[in-house]
């Protein structure tokens, strides 16, 4: 799986050589994130909102490339941000963006899910791709990245209705857990109204930090279609069971669970020596989801679409790392990996003969 965010210069002829890439390679999907700070596709409800730099929002051409897709075998997902990276949106209405406990603003691009415009303008930026491409194989809903903490009247309010509970007293952990019940339940929502549109339809949530902690929240709340996408930014973890792939994988199954091993893995450094330790980074990360029985990984070229030789690297480590050799989940394995990569390695390929 391929995951592009588009640039404002990437043309439909780029992404027509994109599919010819992936179809070569037997990459089977690519997903392609369609609105966040702007919107780049071209709205009719906030056509105020639209990128005046993005190639699609004034050609419209991802239908003529989903087409093309299918026609190579490759599927597409529509890739969307809800309640944050919506900088334009909170520029245009400031009331639905996000306060601290002394009123004043986080940001413009964090949005309040409990405020009706904001889910308003979620749920119809979603109707509307799903409307403008039938054809799409999923949705991949991605959720905010700022901390979630937030103050606003309707915030309180709605909380203390559900709870019965004054939310300034309430602990940081009360308040998360109540977040992500807040977040699990309106990803659900969005499921629905996307499977209405279209049965079947691959329906897939991005895991961020303050969610780890509150699986459980997840694994009750979200229909059993939905899978997780976890993603993970760093290397030199040395605990066992730290990674949130184990927890994500531990609770949903990892039938459920796609993985993106990211960090600077998307940065692909020129320097040879960053390149080694970029590759085994990547292997070990790879690794240790396979050895907990994930299937599914998506390479992230957010911004940087890097050399074909570190493109095929990667390609490569995705579909043979060291963790193939290890069958079926291992406690063991998957506990060297974390703390002894290198002896891990040597024991995994020893087994097969290597």
């Amino acid at each position: 799986r391929y995951w592009r965010d588009w640039s404002s210069d990437v043309c439909s002829s780029d992404l027509l050589k994109v599919i010819d890439w992936m179809a070569e390679r037997k990459i089977d999907s690519l997903w392609a994130l369609v609105n966040g700070y702007t919107l780049g596709y071209p709205s009719e409800k906030y056509p105020e909102l639209r990128d005046n730099f993005a190639q699609n929002a004034k050609y419209n051409f991802l239908g003529e490339l989903i087409r093309y897709a299918h026609s190579k075998g490759v599927r597409v997902y529509l890739t969307v941000t809800t309640d944050d990276h919506a900088e334009q949106f909170g520029k245009r209405f400031p009331e639905t963006v996000r306060i601290d406990k002394y009123g004043h603003p986080r940001s413009s691009r964090a949005l309040v899910l409990e405020n009706p415009k904001v889910r308003k303008y979620i749920l119809e930026t979603l109707t509307e791709v799903l409307d403008l491409y039938p054809e799409a194989d999923g949705i991949v809903i991605h959720p905010t990245e700022t901390p979630p903490d937030r103050f606003n009247a309707v915030t309180v309010e709605k909380y203390r209705r559900e709870t019965t509970k004054d939310f300034y007293e309430a602990s940081e952990e009360e308040r998360f857990r109540w977040y992500n019940e807040q977040y699990a339940d309106f990803a659900t929502e969005m499921y629905r109204l996307a499977a209405a549109k279209k049965a079947n339809i691959d329906f897939i949530m991005f895991n961020c930090w303050w969610q780890d902690k509150y699986i459980d929240v997840y694994q009750k709340r979200l229909p059993k279609q939905m899978k997780i996408c976890v993603w993970h930014y760093g290397w030199d973890d040395k605990e066992a069971w730290k990674w949130p792939i184990q927890s994500w994988v531990t609770a949903m199954g990892p039938e459920r669970i796609v993985y993106m091993p990211t960090g600077d893995s998307f940065l692909f450094p020129r320097a040879k020596g960053e390149q080694v330790e970029r590759h085994i980074g990547t292997d070990r990360l790879i690794s240790s989801a396979r050895a907990m029985g994930v299937a599914n990984c998506v390479w992230f070229a957010g911004w940087d679409m890097g050399t074909e030789e570190g493109r095929t690297r990667d390609l490569m480590l995705a579909r043979y790392p060291s963790g193939a050799a290890a069958g079926r989940p291992d406690k063991k394995t998957i506990e060297r990996l974390y703390t002894d990569y290198f002896g891990a390695r040597q024991e995994l390929l020893k087994s097969k003969g290597n």
